[in-house]
């Protein structure tokens, strides 16, 4: 399951250098990964497609500054779909982008965990204008692991939507 840090290196460049071609941004609102997938692309030779972005580790801060409903986290665990398209949503009003990215999901034991949704469950929202894409996948390992493997999907879904787009 695990992915070599070059590898991740490589499909994280291979995403900025898209991004730079294109003049596109990216923007991210971290919850799980608390702003991993930021600082790869900070550490990127395209870095100046990384707008910016919010950990949102803990509720208050999608409640209060990304402007989730805490009705909606009641009903649905601050790890899942809803809730991910909320932050993602909420982010677009805080950091000019062009793509913005949602992740919330679990790393470890706790939290939200159960049955069916067992630790490795990553919720992703990508919004690209009016078009959004979620995904929730389920990965294996320790929480470096899954970490890897969230980076790593995460920027293959986007690849391939640039990839498909024209312009």
């Amino acid at each position: 399951m695990s992915t070599s840090s070059s590898n991740i290196k490589n499909i994280v460049e291979s995403l900025a250098d898209l991004l730079a071609q294109r003049n596109k941004r990216i923007a991210f609102a971290e919850s799980a990964t608390a702003g991993y997938l930021m600082s790869a692309f900070a550490c990127c030779v395209h870095y100046e497609v990384l707008s910016g972005g919010i950990v949102c580790y803990d509720a208050s801060i999608k409640t209060n500054l990304l402007g989730v409903d805490p009705k909606m986290i009641d009903a649905n665990s601050a790890e899942s779909t809803p809730v991910t398209e909320a932050i993602t949503q909420g982010l677009r009003v805080l950091i000019p982008a062009d793509y913005y990215i949602g992740i919330t999901g679990l790393l470890k034991p706790g939290g939200s965990e159960s049955p069916a949704k067992p630790v490795g469950t990553i919720y992703t929202c990508i919004i690209e204008n009016t078009d959004k894409l979620s995904v929730k996948n389920l990965f294996e390992g320790t929480a470096e692991q899954i970490r890897d493997q969230c980076l790593e999907k995460t920027c293959m879904l986007l690849i391939e939507k640039l990839s498909m787009s024209t312009i």
